[in-house]
């Protein structure tokens, strides 16, 4: 039975894009109507020009509330179904900390997500060669560049933040759940 991986965050998440990125507007409400990005990249401080402090205050307060609330990608969500349906196993994994796994388990079963394994864990490219997935879907171009390292093919979801990665980096970018379905279906699945 094949098995495929797939980060939650940016990936099955659907955050919104621009001023309508649920980060971005957790940030602006908490930070004030001032609050700009200044950079397109992953990190949070080096994006909004944070310390440290400000940026753990910030999520110390609000990670829970926003992990909990963020809206679900529809086509995620059916795109896996279908996968699933079709006799692959569904491996999770995703960077968020182990305390947060029942705030993510609630979610995944509020928004009928199907999957057969969730791991909480930032070594995702030692997981994934452990579980034997044979492609993973991610946005974050070091995790992608991990699991590439570890022969795992990496279709990078294009995201503000993964804009420089280098081809070295993904075995292919892709741009939404449509083409994510057509590629592993079709190279992965055949």
């Amino acid at each position: 039975m094949p098995v495929l991986g797939f980060d939650i965050d940016g990936v099955i998440t659907a955050e919104g894009q621009g001023e309508n990125n649920i980060w971005y507007k957790n940030l602006k409400e908490y930070f004030g109507e001032d609050f700009k990005k200044i950079k397109n990249t992953y990190d949070f401080a080096e994006a909004f020009n944070l310390s440290a402090a400000e940026l753990d205050e910030f999520m110390t307060e609000n990670l829970a509330r926003i992990y909990s609330s963020v809206p679900p990608s529809l086509e995620a969500r059916n795109t896996l179904e279908e996968l699933k349906k079709q006799e692959n196993r569904i491996v999770l994994i995703t960077a968020r900390d182990e305390k947060f796994r029942e705030i993510t388990e609630n979610w995944l079963a509020r928004n009928d997500f199907i999957f057969d394994k969730l791991y909480h864990t930032d070594n995702k490219g030692f997981l994934a060669a452990r579980e034997e997935i044979k492609v993973f879907v991610d946005d974050h171009k070091e995790n992608a560049s991990d699991l590439m390292n570890n022969n795992i093919p990496v279709l990078l979801y294009t995201r503000y933040h993964n804009l420089d990665a280098t081809s070295d980096m993904y075995y292919k970018r892709v741009e939404d759940w449509e083409e994510i379905n057509r590629i592993i279906k079709k190279e992965f699945l055949s």
